[in-house]
């Protein structure tokens, strides 16, 4: 990995554990989420493959939330653990399968267009 690839992987890693932290996330869920082994925050995150697809599609998903509540931690927090009518679920619940993630983001792109 050269040296531009470890500092963007190194950041998406950090955005990762800050959002985990935000929500309430612990380790084991972020993996879940992006399909991956707890292990991938100790060994790195490579970009181009699956996991870090799947961690970039998550924090799209909570910039695009953060924008929707106008940057509101709390109404953010509400928003991801709370029943939505939109998404037909809790959004933190339905993340945690990629089918649900990406109904997520799907929903989230279409809110921010309006």
């Amino acid at each position: 990995m050269d040296n531009s690839n470890k500092l963007n992987s190194d950041v998406l890693k950090k955005s990762l554990l800050k959002l985990g932290d935000i929500l309430g996330l612990s380790l084991s869920d972020l993996a879940v989420i992006i399909g991956a082994d707890q292990t991938i925050f100790s060994d790195g995150i490579k970009l181009g493959n699956k996991e870090a697809d799947n961690a970039l599609i998550l924090l799209n998903c909570y910039k695009n939330v953060y924008q929707l509540v106008g940057g509101d931690a709390d109404w953010l927090k509400h928003w991801f653990s709370t029943y939505n009518n939109q998404t037909s679920g809790v959004p933190l619940e339905q993340i945690q399968t990629h089918e649900g993630l990406m109904k997520i983001s799907g929903c989230l792109e279409l809110f921010i267009e309006k």
